[in-house]
């Protein structure tokens, strides 16, 4: 009998509740629990379907390799209250600037 394969959003959600205070994310002085990372995604996934995204949508991250850094690639102006910007802040993140 093989188990069934697990989803990445089932993943965290069994590890938040197993390991709720342990670190899933650890950067420089940053910690984010498994609690915390499972709520942020939760969030995320609401904020994507209050913007009218469903079930077969397709949405693209972009994530920079390194903010700081002057060979990092910039993200291009936005406008307020696009996507982008919207689902920057809804992650808690601030929004995405030039």
């Amino acid at each position: 009998m093989n188990p069934v394969p697990l989803a990445l959003g089932q993943m965290l959600d069994a590890a938040a509740e197993r390991f709720p205070d342990k670190p899933a994310v650890v950067f420089k002085d940053t910690r984010v629990t498994y609690a915390e990372l499972a709520a942020r995604a939760e969030a995320f996934a609401r904020g994507l379907l209050a913007l009218g995204l469903g079930p077969g949508d397709h949405v693209v991250l972009w994530i920079a390799a390194a903010w700081s850094s002057n060979r990092a690639p910039r993200p291009r102006p936005i406008t307020a209250g696009s996507t982008q910007q919207c689902s920057s802040s809804i992650i808690g993140g601030p929004p995405l600037s030039a």
